[in-house]
């Protein structure tokens, strides 16, 4: 059996190179869509870094666990916000092998020092 794979995010985007100048909010088209698994929709969707971050606090933690091992996340934020350092340090949390709460307040508190950093 062949493993589908699917994207979680479009990776065209009108964001500006600049990670601190990246739009508050993304079309629908370009947002981030959590799942479980292929096929498995978790119904929760994120607009902009600082809604993706609201929805790490109460989306299904498999749903974190499966985008981190596809690499999802760092994907969207450097395609779509054009943020290639803060993908990069949610790659290095990807390689500490975290599940569970520890994963989901890893990536959690990345997002925010990103967003403290570079605000919208």
């Amino acid at each position: 059996m062949m493993k589908q794979k699917t994207r979680a995010y479009s990776a065209k985007t009108t964001a500006k190179k600049n990670p601190s100048q990246a739009p508050f909010s993304v079309p629908p088209q370009k947002a981030f869509y959590f799942y479980t698994n292929i096929g498995a929709p978790t119904g929760q969707i994120a607009s902009s870094l600082e809604d993706f971050n609201n929805k790490l606090k109460s989306v299904n933690v498999a749903s974190i666990e499966f985008h981190m091992q596809r690499g999802d996340f760092e994907n969207w934020i450097r395609d779509i916000f054009h943020n290639s350092k803060l993908a990069a340090r949610l790659k290095l949390i990807k390689a500490l092998g975290l599940k569970g709460e520890k994963l989901r307040e890893a990536v959690y508190e990345e997002v925010k020092r990103n967003m403290l950093i570079h605000p919208n």
